[in-house]
């Protein structure tokens, strides 16, 4: 998809319109505009989630493609909005994501400067990741690292994997993992050989002697259990006591009280009776609110009317005034005629005037008339307003005060059934206490039972410190199996960590891959014997020329500016999206030999339908006959403009 025109309106406050060639060139004196046609197109096509920094004010840009489609962003009061033209219905869309869908769009393609302020192994991490959007390794290669690892550490880092995480993500969330259980299984270790030199082997001894005491425990406990049923017995049957006069107390407390409830019934009915009444005896007055507003939508509308009429009367008494001082200088403005001729139109204008002056008199008094008019009926129409509110306020009143009142009947009549429920309840319950019989006293030796359990006490304190001691010998043996596993899993982190970076080392290198090939590509095409590589090891971006790598950091200035431009241009056609479109700024960088055949090379791949639009920006340097002549755009006097099809 060609791009074949930009404009823009108010960016830095500036119009500009381009058609525009698959290849262009804007260069000229600093301050001409060469970076704004280049962020126009940025502008139109990014999303800043606002207004891009270099917008102020209102501002518009548009890009015209040969699909045919149209791409508007508008920015205003630190707000943007976007229309996409025609979209696969013949409508619009206001969507970033439609729009990064129809141009096979990238995030990626405008974090070139984030990217060369990364550090090294950021540069990497981050070009795998644009790179890595086709997989280049599943969830189950990459959890194969974990086949040989213990259980327990094997799910923990299974569970790390999300739905949509790719396989570097999942590597640095189990690197993080892993470097806790390496902490948590270390320190396990020398806890156990720690513990190993502290238990002494004294179980047997200390479990013959539990036995026996656990013995003569068994025979306390059973004898304090007989002396508490005894006494719990006993306080059973003064509790049930207790509990039935309770409960007859209850009972008759009630009856009493709903036996008063007798008479709150009878006024409850009167008052329900005279509610009632008043609600059958409340009107609602109903005025004609309808006919109202239709006649004061009539009156409005009469209104606007004689408002036009005077403005009308107004206009036409300015021109005749006019004419009037026209007249006055004696000679005719229309056919330049003097003497009687101007008298006689001068004295019909003025009677024209006397006229429109008694009928914009007449209009004004009118236009008073329907005011008041409007006034009155609104009253009125507000008055029966509140009237009918007034009386549906009372009538909402009442009809709850009615529900309130038919409900408490309700409970009351509930009440009054109930009654005679309660009134058998409480003879039961008088003749249930007098058939019980008297309680026993039982009388308990207190003392005794405190003695039992003195001694209950005694045994079991003995009883845990063998237990403990047993405990001891047996925890020995365990912290041997303890320290053993801590020892397995310890080394199983160890090893899983080699695997994860070597893991992530290939995950990386595979991703790689279109990258060094798309930026490979550029450098063919403009002449050049460097290759584009990323050491994922080192790790570092470079230039490769035969065996010679050179790290990105030590490469000359013209040679940082050609890898830069065949890394954008890496990106912006990896993954072999549909539409791809290469913007440069400062091409002056590279030095004045490769210029010539970094644009010739721009040009071929245009040619080659590898890329389908370029647009470059720099102060042109080295003599205008080495260069392409029909992409140049000059941009301000003096600058090279051989060839321009679009003008300065």
């Amino acid at each position: 998809m060609r791009l074949i025109e930009i404009e823009a309106w108010g960016l830095k406050g500036r119009d500009l319109a381009h058609d525009l060639e698959p290849v262009a060139f804007f260069t000229g004196p600093n301050g001409w505009g060469k970076t704004t046609r280049l962020q126009t197109v940025e502008a139109a096509l990014r999303d800043y989630h606002g207004v891009p920094p270099y917008v102020t004010g209102k501002a518009k840009v548009r890009l015209t493609f040969d699909a045919p489609l149209v791409v508007e962003r508008t920015f205003s009061g630190g707000r943007q909005r976007l229309l996409v033209t025609p979209d696969d219905r013949g409508g619009v869309r206001e969507n970033q994501a439609y729009l990064e869908h129809v141009l096979g769009l990238s995030p990626e393609v405008w974090d070139l400067g984030v990217f060369l302020g990364l550090s090294a192994a950021g540069r990497v991490e981050y070009l795998a990741g644009v790179a890595g959007r086709a997989a280049v390794m599943d969830r189950e290669q990459a959890l194969s690292v974990l086949d040989n690892a213990p259980d327990e550490i094997r799910r923990e880092l299974e569970a790390l994997w999300t739905d949509g995480m790719d396989v570097l993500a999942w590597t640095q969330r189990a690197k993080a993992a892993l470097k806790d259980l390496y902490t948590h299984y270390n320190r396990r270790r020398k806890e156990a050989k720690a513990a190993l030199g502290q238990f002494a082997v004294a179980a047997d001894a200390a479990g013959q002697q539990a036995g026996v005491l656990k013995q003569q425990l068994a025979q306390l406990r059973q004898q304090h259990e007989e002396l508490v049923s005894r006494q719990a017995a006993a306080r059973a049957e003064a509790r049930e006591r207790t509990r039935l006069e309770r409960d007859l107390d209850e009972v008759r407390r009630k009856i009493t009280r709903y036996e008063a409830l007798a008479t709150d019934t009878a006024a409850a009915e009167q008052e329900l009776e005279a509610v009632n009444r008043e609600l059958a005896d409340l009107v609602i007055p109903d005025g004609d609110v309808n006919a109202l507003r239709k006649e004061l939508e009539k009156l409005n509308a009469l209104r606007e009317d004689l408002i036009a009429r005077t403005r009308l009367l107004e206009q036409r008494q300015q021109d005749t005034d006019e004419k009037i001082r026209m007249l006055s200088d004696g000679v005719c403005p229309v056919c330049g005629a003097t003497g009687a001729h101007v008298s006689m139109v001068l004295a019909q204008t003025r009677d024209r005037l006397v006229n429109i002056r008694t009928e914009a008199g007449r209009v004004g008094a009118d236009l008073q008339a329907v005011a008041v008019r409007i006034r009155e009926t609104t009253d009125r129409m507000d008055d029966v307003l509140f009237q009918r509110d007034l009386a549906r306020a009372k009538k909402n009143k009442l009809t709850a005060k009615r529900d309130e009142l038919t409900e408490q009947i309700k409970r009351l009549r509930a009440a009054a059934q109930e009654l005679d429920e309660l009134r058998k309840k409480a003879a039961e319950l008088e003749q249930t206490l007098e058939n019980l019989p008297e309680v026993q006293d039982e009388t308990v030796n207190a003392a005794q039972l405190e003695a039992l359990k003195e001694r209950i006490r005694d045994l079991e304190s003995r009883i845990a410190r063998y237990e403990e001691a047993r405990a001891q010998g047996l925890a020995y043996e365990r912290t041997l199996q303890d320290r053993d596993k801590a020892e397995d899993a310890f080394e199983a982190v160890k090893r899983l960590r080699v695997a994860l970076k070597d893991l992530e080392r290939d995950v990386m290198a595979g991703a790689l891959k279109p990258v060094e090939a798309a930026a490979d590509e550029l450098l063919d095409a403009c002449g050049e014997d460097f290759r584009f590589r990323v050491d994922a090891d080192v790790p570092n971006i470079g230039l490769q020329r035969g065996n010679l790598w050179i790290p990105y950091e030590a490469l000359s200035g013209s040679e940082q500016a050609l890898a830069g431009a065949a890394l954008t241009y890496a990106l912006a056609v990896v993954g072999d999206r549909p539409w791809k479109v290469l913007l440069l700024d400062g091409i002056e960088a590279l030095d004045d030999e490769r210029v010539p055949r970094f644009l010739r090379g721009i040009m071929n791949l245009t040619e080659s339908g590898r890329l389908d639009n370029a647009l470059l920006a720099g102060i042109l340097r080295p003599q205008p006959e080495l260069l392409p002549q029909n992409i140049i755009v000059s941009m301000g006097p003096g600058a090279c403009n051989p060839g321009n099809r679009l003008g300065g």
